[in-house]
């Protein structure tokens, strides 16, 4: 589906056409499941999240103001929804993970990842907040300024957080 595509089918879903907002659930459903699946590390958690994001589509389309920024907008509410499910089970750590002039680049670990290794096993050991800037930007592709609008952060910390995340599991890889 178009994103001109997609942007009336919201507004038809806006406007209480029952078709329209199914389409558009099955349009999102995979991709936001298999992000939710990636952060969360668990297939329960990540089927159980993507029903709280479907309840909380329904509850508020209404209220998205620019049907274009429906993905956006999608991604925010399931970010906040994996991170509610951290707080849940009690590991989520609310210090402060990054610095951003403490990374480099991070340009080299794009040469490791082409040696497919599966990263399946290695995403899970990253902090929470380093997990959902990775998974958002390397896996799903969002620009890092999409991140930022999604996360509600400043672009310094998205940037961090993936140099942070890059480090990290090129080191996981290194010592494999």
């Amino acid at each position: 589906m178009t994103s001109k595509n997609k942007a009336f089918q919201v507004l038809l879903a806006q406007s209480g056409n029952r078709e329209a907002f199914d389409q558009v659930l099955q349009s999102i459903q995979k991709p936001i499941y298999q992000y939710l699946k990636r952060i969360l590390s668990s297939d329960m958690d990540a089927e159980e999240t993507l029903q709280d994001v479907f309840l909380q589509i329904f509850r508020k389309i209404d209220h998205l103001k620019d049907p274009l920024l429906f993905n956006s907008w999608v991604y925010r509410i399931a970010t906040r929804s994996a991170i509610t499910r951290f707080k849940q089970r009690s590991k989520w750590n609310t210090q402060e993970y990054f610095d951003e002039n403490n990374y480099e680049d991070g340009k080299d670990f794009e040469k490791i990842l082409e040696i497919k290794l599966d990263l399946n096993l290695l995403i899970p050991n990253l902090s929470p907040a380093a997990k959902i800037v990775f998974v958002l930007h390397q896996i799903q592709g969002l620009k890092l300024i999409e991140i930022s609008e999604i996360l509600e952060v400043p672009i310094g910390t998205v940037k961090s957080r993936l140099a942070y995340a890059n480090k990290t599991l090129q080191k996981q890889i290194m010592n494999r």
